[in-house]
């Protein structure tokens, strides 16, 4: 499905939609207090407290951008970390609680390590002829990750696989991009697509960034919009297909099967995954 015509969008995605349809930039900024609750600042104000991100001394909305983030509270309301704990041949019908967790303490991790989620792609395998979208999207983010590193610049991510019967195989990456390297990147996603098996054609990839732009991210704020409620949308979303435990646990608004998944659900980068965080908190 082509994305929606008009002014350049934002990433902020409205509930009960699809990523197709989120809002273009004409209308107001995503107050800091509509984010999920899962993503309201520091775990004291989660869910309990009344201002949300902008009330939490915790959060980057309330304090100036460093070149070095500083450690903050987790704005998830539980503890643990999570992950997704997937075989080759298991096959899952829903995100568990175990794995949204762990794909948002990912994003969180990410943020305070300056490498800010900022760009927002996903990939409709199935419409481009793909048959092994897992091994397909293991290459288009090596070949893109290969690129940035090349570049001097870092590379994290989270992915979620998707399939139903309307859109088939497809996959939500949320990456960090190095804003200076967003012209060279995509100008090279066709060669990317074509080399993961896909056919270079409409519908297959879209492509935004979180926030007003990709240096939101760094800045916390541009003209009242919070880039962590920006953030926050776009998990309340691509964590749509969690199980009912997670979603009342988390607080994750939006609900939509993610159909029947072989193999990995999802996956973090390294850089932001389990162990990096847990040897970060020793």
């Amino acid at each position: 499905m082509k994305p929606a015509k008009g002014p350049p969008p934002t990433a902020c995605l409205k509930a009960g939609q699809g990523i197709e349809a989120a809002p273009q930039n004409t209308g107001p900024a995503i107050a800091p207090e509509s984010a999920p609750p899962f993503y309201r600042g520091c775990s004291p104000c989660a869910g309990g407290g009344s201002g949300g991100v902008a009330a939490c001394p915790q959060s980057r909305a309330t304090r100036p951008p460093a070149l070095t983030p500083k450690p903050r509270a987790s704005f998830i309301p539980i503890p643990g970390r999570g992950g997704a704990r997937n075989r080759r041949d298991r096959s899952s019908s829903a995100l568990s609680l175990a794995a949204a967790t762990g794909l948002i303490d990912a994003a969180a991790f990410a943020l305070d390590a300056g490498l800010g989620l900022n760009r927002f792609v996903t990939l409709h395998w199935a419409a481009g002829g793909v048959t092994d979208d897992l091994a397909a999207v293991a290459r288009w983010l090596k070949l893109a990750g290969d690129w940035i590193r090349s570049c001097g610049g870092r590379f994290a991510y989270i992915w979620i696989r998707e399939t139903g019967a309307d859109k088939g195989a497809h996959v939500h990456i949320l990456l960090h991009l190095p804003p200076d390297l967003a012209a060279g990147f995509d100008r090279r996603q066709r060669g990317w697509q074509t080399a993961s098996g896909a056919l270079w054609k409409a519908g297959v990839r879209y492509s935004r960034p979180i926030g007003r732009n990709l240096r939101h991210y760094a800045m916390g704020e541009i003209d009242g919009q919070s880039y962590e409620a920006n953030l926050a949308e776009t998990l309340d979303y691509v964590l749509k297909s969690a199980d009912d435990p997670a979603r009342e646990r988390l607080g994750i608004r939006r609900k939509e099967p993610g159909g029947v998944i072989v193999g990995k659900r999802c996956s973090v980068s390294q850089n932001i995954g389990r162990e990096a965080r847990r040897l970060l908190n020793k």
